[in-house]
């Protein structure tokens, strides 16, 4: 049986996410903590991110503004909260007027999970993609309440996050 809310998430495959991963520069991936916070900024200028996030999102939704950016990192052990992009929570009969784009760049699928989604943030019934690897880009309603799980490896796990509207 499909859940409810898999008909509002896209998957798109991104060939080049590695550049989301630059900011980093030659630190070794596993030892971030000790020169950045979990929240990076993946790109040096708004002119960058939007050129990057704009040739992904093109085929699916057409011409798109790049409202923010960031890269989330998951140490192990970490997690992060249900929650939304927007000012209220998800209402299945809303319009829907911004979206967040979720890109895998380091992400080991035996031992990572990917982001859950729920009606609420009581998480009561979740919807648990399955088949993503390093590289997919899952794109949905900013205000779906949505969570990282927790990261019960030992390998660091990030994320290029991007919030749009389509113009």
């Amino acid at each position: 049986m499909t859940h409810h809310l898999e008909e509002y998430i896209t998957k798109i495959p991104v060939s080049n996410y590695t550049e989301t991963l630059s900011c980093y520069g030659d630190t070794d991936l596993e030892s971030l903590s000790e020169t950045f916070t979990g929240l990076t900024q993946p790109f040096d200028s708004q002119e960058d991110a939007e050129t990057f996030w704009k040739a992904i999102l093109l085929e699916d939704f057409g011409e798109v503004e790049i409202l923010s950016f960031w890269n989330t990192r998951l140490e192990p052990s970490q997690e992060q909260n249900s929650h939304t992009h927007t000012e209220h929570g998800w209402y299945e009969n809303d319009s829907i007027t911004q979206y967040t784009a979720v890109l895998y760049s380091k992400f080991n699928s035996a031992v990572h999970k990917p982001t859950y989604f729920s009606d609420n943030h009581y998480r009561a019934i979740e919807y648990k993609p399955t088949n993503i690897t390093q590289g997919d880009c899952l794109v949905f309603p900013s205000n779906m309440y949505h969570r990282a799980p927790t990261n019960t490896s030992e390998e660091t796990r990030i994320t290029s996050v991007c919030t749009f509207t389509i113009i």
